[in-house]
Order: structure tokens, then sequence, then C-alpha cells
């Protein structure tokens, strides 16, 4: 489910998008980063949680503006503008290049996975339930890094979900 999309402008052209999205249900990562019981994900806690939590799903950036300096900026601005403190993202490209770092994103891990996982163990393990074959095919071989950006006003304490 989609929760807020910005655009980045140069002029009357878009030239860039963040697109936020609810997060999925459990998250290995997530649950040791916030503390979160394993099991606990009861009705009132999900509710909780799409309330303070959004994933960053999706950020493009037209090639012409690529390069320029221009995309950490504009993740950092879209992150600060949603009304949630946490924002969480997933990034095979975190292993080769620190851009969720430069837009003040938190490096917590890295999801790895078995080498021959079933498509119920990939649904496990991305907090989904219905997965293609496809899909767990495509990412077989795929070990994304997991970012926590902590969208909290400043001196509000360290207090996670």
């Amino acid at each position: 489910m989609t929760r807020r999309v910005t655009l980045l402008w140069h002029g009357n052209h878009p030239i860039g998008i963040c697109v936020f999205s609810a997060p999925s249900r459990s998250l290995a990562l997530r649950n040791r980063f916030f503390g979160i019981i394993k099991g606990s994900a009861d009705a009132f806690s999900l509710k909780k949680m799409n309330q303070q939590l959004w994933v960053l799903s999706r950020i493009v950036l037209h090639p012409t503006y690529r390069g320029a300096g221009l995309a950490s900026d504009f993740v950092r601005a879209s992150c600060s503008s949603c009304p949630v403190p946490w924002i969480e993202t997933l990034s095979v490209m975190g292993h080769l290049n620190p851009f969720f770092e430069k837009a003040g994103f938190k490096r917590v891990g890295v999801i790895r996975k078995e080498q021959k996982m079933s498509a119920r163990q990939y649904s496990r393990l991305y907090g989904g339930s219905n997965l293609t074959s496809e899909t767990v095919r495509k990412s077989a071989h795929a070990e994304p890094v997991y970012y926590v950006f902590d969208n909290r006003q400043p001196g509000s304490g360290n207090h996670p979900l």
C-alpha cells in the first residue's frame, strides 16, 4: 500500500520520485534493531508499527541528473517530510555504494539467506505470503542491505517502536 509519493522537479519537469509504502509484517533485522519480540505481531502491534514506520520502496532519478549529487539530498528531504518517526529500506546496491548512508540512513545489516530456499522460506524472510516462482528465481542470489532512517525530532530521545 502506497503511503506517500514525493517528486523532484527541475523547472516544470519531474526528474525524480520517491515512493513510500507500508512495511511488511515481519523482518528479522527490523525485529532485532527495534527489539521486537518474535510472534508479537497482533493486530494492535501491526497498527502501531504502520503508524510509526514506512518503507522507502522506490527511488528513481532521471538518467540526465544522475551523478550530479542530487539524489541523496532528495531522499533525505523526502524522508524528512514523512509524518512517521522511522523509515526503512532494503538495497542490494548498498554493497557497492554508500548512497543511503549519505542520505542519512543507518546501515543495520544484511539479509543473509541460504543458497537454496523454497518460495515459503522466501516469504517468511521478506514478510510476504505469496511470492511467485519468478520472484524466487530472480532474488535467489540477492542479499540486500537493511537501512533505517531516524526521522524523530532532535532531542526526542532514542525510543524505538
